[in-house]
């Protein structure tokens, strides 16, 4: 019995010996990472290049590449960047009570982008048939200060038949709360006199076409100025109601009321010169943008 074990001795003795599971490494590879950072590396090993700056790999290919997509490559065009243009004509209309007939434009028209525009007002009066009776340009720089709203400063310029008047302006313009579009400026003459004005209005979709729009405009002067017929105090007031029918979204004929009354001091001047202070206008007009 003793023989099973030594023949199992010498017949393991007598096996080749078995090759070890790991493999040696090639001189010429490179481990790929230690402790100490210090393994060896063959002679044609280089260090990768530093990663390029961001944007730098993209530019890189549109300056190699022929083509006119790529000139302006690796700049995004979103809003706060693009340049606009919008020309927009609020009320180009006709209005007409029991005595008067009437024709008014009020036009505005801007360029730039979503931070700063150069924006233009322009807003008058003239007889149906006759002659002007008044007529306003104002030019502004507006910068947003904050979303919906923009500081204007700039000036206005009255073209009057009797005096012309210029004035440096300045206010805020834009949306206030649940929609209500809003026009606060403030200026002052080259005669140093003091007012503002303020305008608000608010469109009321019936349906995608059909929109109600109330208006307000008042104004208020801190000195009188008889030449242009403006006492201190509230000057006037005028409220109108338009209700207008988007032919397509940049047409749209309307049709409205509007009434005026002035004020005070304001008023005495009007009719000491043989006009009425207060008049009631049906309205017929258009709006349009492009």
């Amino acid at each position: 019995m003793q023989t099973i074990p030594v023949l199992l001795v010498h017949a393991i003795l007598l096996l080749p010996p078995v090759a070890d599971a790991r493999e040696a490494v090639p001189a010429d590879v490179p481990v790929q990472a230690s402790e100490d950072g210090t393994e060896p590396k063959p002679e044609y090993y280089r260090s990768p290049p530093l990663p390029p700056e961001p944007g730098q790999q993209i530019r890189k290919i549109a300056e190699d590449a022929p083509g006119k997509p790529q000139e302006n490559f690796g700049v995004i065009p979103i809003h706060d960047n693009q340049k606009f243009f919008r020309v927009l004509g609020k009320r180009l209309e006709y209005q007409r009570d029991s005595d008067t007939e009437k024709q008014l434009w009020e036009i505005d028209a801007w360029y730039g982008g979503d931070h700063n525009k150069l924006y233009l007002e322009s807003e008058g009066e003239r007889e149906a048939g006759g002659k002007t009776e008044s007529a306003q340009l104002e030019v502004f720089w507006n910068h947003a200060i904050r979303p919906f709203w923009d500081f204007q400063l700039g000036v206005r310029h009255d073209f009057n038949p009797g005096e012309s008047r210029s004035f440096l302006a300045t206010g805020l313009q834009g949306m206030s709360p649940y929609g209500f579009e809003t026009d606060l400026t403030g200026y002052i003459s080259e005669d140093g006199d003091v007012s503002w004005r303020l305008e608000i209005e608010q469109g009321f979709h019936f349906s995608q076409r059909l929109v109600l729009e109330p208006r307000l405009e008042t104004e208020f002067s801190f000195s009188d100025v008889p030449t242009s017929k403006v006492g201190d105090g509230f000057t006037g007031i005028e409220l109108g109601m338009r209700l207008r029918y988007m032919i397509t979204p940049k047409f749209a004929p309307y049709l409205g009321v509007s009434w005026e009354r002035k004020f005070g001091e304001t008023a005495d001047l009007v009719e000491a010169g043989g006009e009425g202070s207060e008049f009631t206008f049906a309205v017929i007009g258009v709006r349009f943008w492009f």
